[in-house]
């Protein structure tokens, strides 16, 4: 194993692998769910509910990713459920801290409109703020 200070790596020059590079965990849900720190992709089958992802703060993961994608899980399923994206600051929303569909900031996000599936977004922590990738 190799570690660099505060288990961070840096390497300046080219890295080769001669493994696969791991990524974060996929987790499916159908409800609210909070996102672990090795979660990398949230797969939503909410179909009629409404669910919530909560973020971690951006300040906490500087430069990580994280995708939510909606799913369908019954054929021909119309979902009605919207799918809110919130990160947090402590245990709170804090305004400005995500980057909405139209470029703008704010406190929460939707993903995907009623009777639309396979929707996903990819957001990118810059240490203060997620955006849009």
């Amino acid at each position: 194993w190799l570690t660099g200070a505060n288990g961070n790596l840096t390497v300046s020059g080219d890295l080769a692998s001669s493994g696969n590079l791991l990524r974060g965990a996929y987790v499916e849900t159908s409800t609210s769910y909070t996102v672990a720190a090795t979660v990398e992709v949230v797969a939503v089958s909410n179909e009629g509910a409404d669910v919530t992802i909560t973020f971690p703060a951006a300040s906490a993961f500087p430069r990580r990713e994280i995708t939510v994608k909606r799913l369908f899980k019954a054929a021909g399923a119309n979902s009605t459920g919207i799918v809110t994206v919130t990160p947090t600051v402590g245990a709170t929303a804090q305004a400005g801290n995500i980057e909405l569909l139209d470029g703008t900031f704010g406190t929460s996000a939707t993903l995907g409109a009623t009777n639309t599936y396979a929707a996903k977004i990819t957001y990118y922590s810059n240490g203060s703020e997620w955006i849009i990738k």
